[in-house]
This record gives structure tokens, C-alpha cells and sequence, in this order.
């Protein structure tokens, strides 16, 4: 017998031998991978561990290790692949459930990474990664409720968790309790971005200004220099009024954070119908600012050119706004249960229509639809004050005073403008001089009444030292504010009382329902805006009512809301540049009756004339506007082919 043949003859004689010398191998390619990625050598790991699974392509851990290479590579898909395998050959390895539930919701499928977190809770109740990614699941969805119980279990058994403590701050609606759990997380965490950010938005909601200066600094400087560690840019608008870092703060949010879909194929404007369809997706169809701008625009649209989508991806909370919009759209669609996979591709007409994205880089907001481009136009506007720093979007809808020439830079869309005003609006009610009783309201009957209804994180120390200022110039007067929360209240009473205001001059208003706010508030003379974030849907309705407002503009968008209402209805000596001019106009019309009886009547003959605040307006603005886009698409296809 030749040596060849005796060889073979020992291998078929001795077949553990065989499989046991495999096994080595493969153990030991395992092990030289883990080193090679270990020391950066990415590529050489994934060759071995590839070589390796030819010699054993049921390995769990092979198929688990190259899938956490992978992914951490951006090669999801790939990686999800070898992680199914890992699962089918280790049904009971917890540790690969998490790690698929965290690419899962990585890639945006929602309910397969709930699933997956609720497997591996199955099999480990105790497993403290999955349970506190469950509870970040959940939160994304603001399922609060339902959140929090995941984070307070991971704390009863792990209570040094930063990022558990962090977690559940994030579903509190007392702000104090969640600045303590802010607190807690930096204890444990002092280099944790996301509770410096929590913390820093917190104390702006209670109107608590202690070191303000200093988390704003060390926040910006977060998105100058740490990319990898992305600030929500809506949180990021609060505390910052610097274009260029909301801009960069916006690309940093939608490079790490977002779902990487991949892209549909492009699809031509010529095989779009007769109609130009139009789809509209927010979380905000519902009683919200957005939601109450926007309610009367799907039926408002010429239904000879238009075909209106709506997809909801909030929650239905039954109110008359969410009625109103699904009456009014062709079709309305509950996207709140779709995965972002499919809300980018909810039917096949999707694919020729505009896509409006309402709610952009806010909280809630479905990240990863619009990244998978459901339709060849996709448009940002009205829930997200700025640009979405993202290529997947086309175009921003504003306005010539809102983003003048010299500020498009800040921008990664184009702006496409709206001939007057960037807002729409529902068909307001617009009435020179409402009734109301003002002692009802706890207000004095002749006193001056100044006023400002936006959320407490929009004040800031420098207006409301502006604010105290006007009011110890204008003896008996009030400044009417919205009683967000008890510790605001409490805070700004402090800080007035600091100024040389007593207390009792500031009269906080319960909160109501939108109706009944709204008939209240011609009982102000006059609304004093927030700087530098504006006034920006509360700004349409207070002008709608028939009460004037005074702004501070500044450079982004956020400090040009108000403006540029105001601007196109003519009042521009209401919009000013510099807060000593903010304090003398509101002086002046708090002195002089007749010049503030004067810009009443002109504010409410603008209304009458402009017709800014009626849905047929806004509609047919919009449309012209969808029309200049989808035609800047047909020529884009004439001479480079259509943007994918």
C-alpha cells in the first residue's frame, strides 16, 4: 500500500481523530481572528474566519463572530445573515438574540428586534443587555410606560447602570426626577454625551439656568469634535443657536443614527400618473402644533392635480385633528406599526409621488424611512426647524425671509420657497375684537397684559431679563405665562423676584385643550417672543387670533419663525434685530394705546387680505412649489439621471 493510500486509509479508520483535528484547527483559526481584529486587522480577521467556516460552516460562534465583524463594518445585511446562522445552530445562545435585536433595530425592523430582545429575555430573564435594549426599543417608540419598567428592572439589579439611569430620566414627565436621574447617570459617567445633553434640556424645561453657559459650551464642543457620539438635533436646537453646528450637529445624527436602508431604484418622472401624488409622514398627526397647522391641508388640495397620501406614525390619540387628516387624504395610512423597511415602500404607488417628511430630527420621528427613498422627491418641513443634514433629502420648504440667500449655505437641501410664508394653516377663525372675560382668567381688567405662551425651554436668562425690564417700566402690568410644570413656575417667580419684580406679577395659565387656549388668548395685548428659538406654529395661531407679536430675529431658522410670519403680513416693525430694540417697541405699544389699537387693526386687515391663515393658501403655495420640484427632477433625469 502506497504512504497516499495508507494516509487515507488511517483517516477512514479513524474518524474522531479526523474531526477532532478539524475541530483544533478550527478552534485555533477562531482564536488567531479574534487577535487579528483585536489588533485592527480587520480584513485578515475576516478571512480567517471565513476560511475557518468552510471547514465548519455549522459554528455558531464562527457565524456570531464574523457577524459582530461585519457589523461593526456597516455590512448589516451580511451580518444578519451569519447571525440567523449562529441562532439556527445555538438556539439558546442569548448573547446572538441581543446582538440580532440590536442590528435589527439598527436596520429599522422594529418588531423583529422587539421580538429578538424578548427571546433572549425568554431564555435569561437576567440578562441585563437585553432588557435595558428593550427598553431603549421601546422608548424610540414612546412606549414611555412600558420603557421605564425595563429600565428600572435593569436598575433593581444592576443599580450602577449609567445608561439604565439614563433611560428611564428620559421617560419621566417630572422634570425634576428626571435632572436627578441625569444626575445619577454623570455620576457613574462623567464623559456619558447623552445624559450631559438630557440634563442640559431638563433644567431649560424647569427655566433652572445654573451653569448654563458652561453644559451649552461643553454640548457644542460634543458636536465639533465627537461625531461618533451624535447629539439629537432637536434637543440640540435648544441649546444652540449656531447654524453651522446645527447643521453639522444634523449630519452627525443622520450618519450614526439613522437606519441605513438601502435605496429603492430610481424611478423617472415621466411614469408618474396624471396626478403628481403627494405623501404626507409625520408622527404628529394628532393634537399637536404640527398636527393643528396641517389638519385642513390634505382636503384643501385641487384634487384635478393632486393625490394625497398620509401616513401616521404616531399614535391614533383619537382627537378631531387625526379625523380631520384622514378624512382629508385619499388615503390614510396607520405607519405606526410598520417597520422602516416597509414604511419606505407602503404600496408600489408610493414610488412616483413627492414625499413630504413632517416630523424630521425630532424625537420621535421615523428615522430610517425616508433614507430607503420611497419616492424621488423627498421634502423636509414644518416638524424639524432646520436641515435634516441628510442626503436622502432633496429639499427643505421655506421661505425668503426665513432662509435668505446668504443663509442656504447652512443647509444640505435645497430650499425651495414658499412665496410669502413658510407655514400653512388651518382655516382659522379670524375676529378683530373676541370677547373675553379677563378676570376668568385671573388677569387684571385694565392692567397691561403681555404674553408668551411657548414651552419654558425657549426662555432664556438675557429675554427674561428684557421681560422684567418691560415690566418695571410698566407699572401694574403682567407677563402671562403657560404653567408647564410646578418647578418652572417656581423658578421664574425666584428669578423675577431677583429682578426686582414681585412674584405676583407673573400669571401662569393652566394648561387646556387647544379650543379652549385658543379662545383665550385675545385677552393678551401683547405676546412677547422667546429669542433665540421663536415662536413657531404658537406664533401663526396668536397672530391668527389677533394679537400682536414682538420677535428678536436672529441667524437660523429656529430665531426666524416668527419673523417671517409677521413679515408677510406686513408688520415688519414688530420683527427687530437687537434686544434694546426689543425692549422699546414694547414699550412704545404699552405706553401708547393708540399706536397698539393702530397695529391690531392692521394685524387683523392683513389676516383678511393676505388670507395667510387659511388651508386654501397654504395649498395651493405648496403645490406650485411641488410642481418647480418635480419639474427640477424631469431635468435632472434630462442631463445626469435621476438622484437615488
Amino acid at each position: 500500500m502506497s504512504p497516499n493510500h495508507a494516509a487515507h486509509a488511517a483517516s477512514v479508520a479513524d474518524p474522531a481523530a479526523n474531526a477532532a483535528a478539524v475541530a483544533a484547527t478550527v478552534s485555533a483559526l477562531n482564536d488567531l481572528a479574534l487577535a487579528l481584529r483585536g489588533a485592527g486587522e480587520v480584513d485578515a480577521a475576516r478571512s480567517t474566519w471565513t476560511s475557518a467556516l468552510r471547514l465548519a460552516p455549522g459554528s455558531a460562534a464562527l457565524h456570531a463572530n464574523l457577524g459582530a465583524l461585519l457589523q461593526d463594518l456597516g455590512q448589516h445585511e451580511t451580518a444578519l445573515r451569519h447571525y440567523e446562522q449562529a441562532r439556527t445552530a445555538a438556539p439558546d445562545w442569548v448573547d446572538v438574540w441581543n446582538n440580532s435585536g440590536i442590528l435589527l433595530r439598527r436596520l429599522g425592523r422594529i418588531q423583529q428586534a422587539r421580538d429578538a430582545f424578548q427571546q433572549a429575555l425568554e431564555l435569561d430573564a437576567g440578562h441585563v443587555a437585553a432588557r435595558y435594549n428593550l427598553g431603549n426599543l421601546l422608548l424610540d417608540a414612546s412606549a414611555k410606560d412600558q420603557a421605564a419598567e425595563q429600565f428600572r428592572r435593569v436598575l433593581t439589579g444592576t443599580p450602577g447602570h449609567a445608561e439604565a439611569h439614563y433611560g428611564l430620566a428620559s421617560c419621566l414627565q417630572d422634570p425634576l426626577a428626571a435632572i436627578a436621574g441625569y444626575e445619577a447617570a454623570l455620576q457613574l459617567r462623567p464623559d456619558f454625551p447623552e445624559a450631559l445633553v438630557g440634563l442640559a434640556c431638563a433644567r431649560l424645561r424647569v427655566c433652572d439656568w445654573r451653569e448654563l453657559e458652561s453644559l451649552h459650551s461643553r454640548i457644542e464642543s460634543l458636536v465639533q469634535r465627537r461625531p461618533e457620539a451624535p447629539v439629537a438635533p432637536f434637543s440640540f436646537l435648544q441649546i444652540s443657536a449656531n447654524p453651522i453646528l446645527q447643521r453639522q450637529c444634523a449630519r452627525n445624527w443622520s450618519l450614526h443614527r439613522v437606519p441605513q436602508l438601502a435605496p429603492l431604484a430610481p424611478r423617472t418622472p415621466e411614469k408618474a400618473g396624471p396626478r403628481l401624488r403627494v405623501g404626507y409622514l409625520s408622527g404628529d398627526f394628532r393634537d399637536h402644533a404640527v398636527g393643528h397647522l396641517v389638519c385642513d391641508l390634505p382636503a384643501a388640495h385641487d384634487r384635478d392635480a393632486f393625490e394625497v397620501f398620509a401616513y401616521g406614525s404616531g399614535p391614533d390619540d383619537g382627537s378631531s385633528v387625526r379625523r380631520c387628516i384622514e378624512a382629508g387624504a385619499d388615503r390614510f395610512v396607520d405607519a405606526s406599526t410598520l417597520d422602516d423597511g416597509a414604511l419606505a415602500q407602503p404600496d408600489g404607488q408610493m414610488r412616483s409621488t413627492s414625499w413630504w417628511h413632517l416630523r424630521g430630527n425630532t424625537d420621535s420621528a421615523r428615522r430610517g424611512g425616508p433614507r430607503g427613498r420611497p419616492a424621488p422627491v423627498q421634502i423636509s418641513y414644518l416638524g424639524y426647524p432646520g436641515s435634516l443634514g441628510s442626503p436622502f433629502v432633496d429639499y427643505v420648504i421655506a421661505d425668503a425671509f426665513l432662509t435668505p440667500p446668504a443663509a442656504q449655505v447652512w443647509y444640505d437641501e435645497r430650499v425651495l420657497e414658499m412665496p410669502h410664508c413658510y407655514q400653512v394653516s388651518p382655516d382659522w377663525n379670524v375676529d378683530s375684537s373676541p370677547a373675553v372675560d379677563r378676570a376668568a382668567l385671573g388677569l387684571p381688567a385694565d392692567a397691561f397684559v403681555f404674553a408668551c405662551f411657548n414651552n419654558p425651554y425657549k426662555i432664556r436668562p438675557d429675554i427674561f431679563d428684557a421681560w422684567m425690564h418691560i415690566l418695571r417700566k410698566t407699572p401694574g402690568s403682567v407677563l402671562w405665562l403657560p404653567a408647564f410644570n410646578d418647578a418652572a413656575c417656581a423658578n421664574l417667580r425666584r428669578e423675577a423676584l431677583a429682578r426686582g419684580v414681585t412674584g405676583e406679577r407673573l400669571v401662569f395659565a393652566p394648561l387646556l385643550p387647544f379650543d379652549q387656549h385658543s379662545a383665550r388668548l385675545p385677552a393678551a395685548d401683547l405676546f412677547l417672543d422667546t429669542h433665540p428659538y421663536s415662536a413657531g406654529a404658537t406664533a401663526n395661531k396668536t397672530l391668527a387670533s389677533g394679537v400682536p407679536l414682538l420677535t428678536m430675529v436672529g441667524q437660523c431658522y429656529v430665531s426666524r419663525m416668527a419673523g417671517s410670519v409677521l413679515h408677510a403680513l406686513g408688520l415688519d416693525e414688530l420683527v427687530v434685530d437687537t434686544l434694546e430694540a426689543y425692549v422699546g417697541e414694547a414699550l412704545r405699544m404699552a405706553h401708547d394705546p393708540v399706536a397698539l389699537c393702530a397695529i391690531r387693526e392692521r394685524l387683523f386687515q392683513a389676516s383678511r387680505d393676505t388670507r395667510l391663515f387659511t388651508a386654501a393658501t397654504g395649498a395651493r403655495a405648496l403645490e406650485a412649489a411641488y410642481r418647480s420640484a418635480w419639474q427640477a427632477l424631469g431635468d435632472d433625469a434630462s442631463s445626469t439621471g435621476v438622484r437615488s
